[in-house]
Order: structure tokens, then sequence, then C-alpha cells
């Protein structure tokens, strides 16, 4: 299984600095709507607006886990895997952060103040609902290269939770997995491939460069993704 850091930046500045210039919308579809949902066993399915073209970045995304029971949920990091995306259609995404030494994906600080050191899980009140993961500052999913014509599937972001009721006190044996997949069109098709970015070898110290940062990662991004997590 894989794990994430539980060490992140906080996306708060670029929630209060989003411009709708640059808003993408993600709108929930019915799984019936395309054949790669059943193929990919998408319990949730999302279309993101606009189509993309060759250079788009797909950045500041996050999952909102919701506890439609009325009982607690517990949610163990090492079983979680991290969402990705697929691509499809011949296009080519590939994965850009301002470092390699940041993690492209990490828990929200909200999650975090939900863990229990007893049950050593994050536990969530019945009712209840938290962003529990986010792509960090500066990451994204970049459209490198493709030819596909336009309306065309190109991509499919998967994020996967797993989650276990409490009853009477202790976790059910059997996990419930919930996958959510975000569906991603061609606009425009092109011969030529998205310039390879260049990335810094170290995160900036001060915090007006940490503004700076924040700034041209809003720039790159296309979208804010906020995906509403439904457990059954």
């Amino acid at each position: 299984m894989n794990s994430f850091s539980k060490v992140g930046i906080s996306l708060a500045l670029i929630s209060t600095l989003t411009f709708s210039a640059f808003a993408a919308e993600v709108t929930e579809v019915a799984v019936s709507t395309d054949s790669v949902f059943s193929e990919n066993s998408c319990d949730q399915a999302f279309l993101r607006t606009p189509n993309a073209v060759v250079g788009d970045n797909i950045s500041n995304m996050s999952d909102i886990w919701v506890n439609t029971w009325s009982v607690p949920q517990i949610l163990y990091e090492e079983e979680q895997d991290i969402p990705r995306i697929i691509p499809l259609g011949g296009a080519n995404w590939r994965e850009v952060k301002v470092s390699d030494n940041v993690d492209f994906w990490t828990l929200t600080s909200d999650i975090q103040a939900l863990f229990s050191e007893d049950e050593q899980g994050f536990i969530l009140d019945a009712g209840s609902s938290v962003r529990w993961i986010e792509s960090t500052l500066g990451s994204a999913y970049q459209l490198s290269s493709n030819t596909a014509p336009e309306g065309t599937n190109i991509g499919l972001i998967i994020y996967d939770t797993t989650v276990r009721n409490i009853i009477g006190g202790m976790p059910e044996i059997d996990p419930t997995v919930h996958r959510e997949c975000v569906l991603i069109k061609s606009w425009a098709p092109s011969d030529t491939p998205a310039p390879t970015p260049e990335e810094p070898t170290e995160l900036p110290q001060t915090w007006a460069e940490h503004i700076l940062l924040a700034l041209i990662a809003l720039l790159l991004g296309t979208g804010l993704f906020f995906m509403t997590r439904k457990t059954a």
C-alpha cells in the first residue's frame, strides 16, 4: 500500500486567490454516461470542462470524504492508494512538481486533526465530512502530448478511498472501497508537444517566495477540483 506525507503546504492561500478566469469545472455525471467509467470500476463519475489542450495543467486537486452512515467511520493511511491519472486515446500526461523532494499528494491538516492515537487511524463522525487529501502546491498533471480528435477521452483521474464502519466500538473487518473518476476529453489535437518545465532543486525559503510560488501555481492550474466522497 502507498502512504502519504503527513507534512504538506497549506492550500488556504490558493483557495482565497483563485481567479474565475482560470477555473475549470468538474460536474458529476451518471456512470452510464461513458463506458470508460464501468471499464474502470468507477462508483462515482465526473466530467471536467472545458476539454484539455496540450500544455494544460490540472492542479489544486482535493477530495472530500463524506460519511453518510449513522455510525463513525475510520480511515487507515496505510490502506489508501494514491490518486492517479490514466492516459487514454494515445495522449500523454506527466507529473509537474516544484521539486523532486516534494510529494505530489498529501493528507490535509483537517484530516490529521481527526487522527486517533488509540485506533491509529482517522475517525469521521456520522453525517460529517472532511477534505482528506490534496495535491501539493505547484503539483499538476500536465497534458504533454495529444493527437486525439476533439471530444476523445484522453485521461481519467482515479480517486480511491478505503474506510471501515465502526460498529459497537470496533472497525468492521471488511472495508468499503469507493472509487471516483474524473474524465478528461480532448479539445484540439496538436503535433507539438508541451515543453518540459524546468524544476527548482528546492522549495523557496521565504514567505514572499511562497506567495510568488502560489501565484505561479494559480497560473499553471486550470481548475480547483473538490471531489465529494459518498460512502455506501
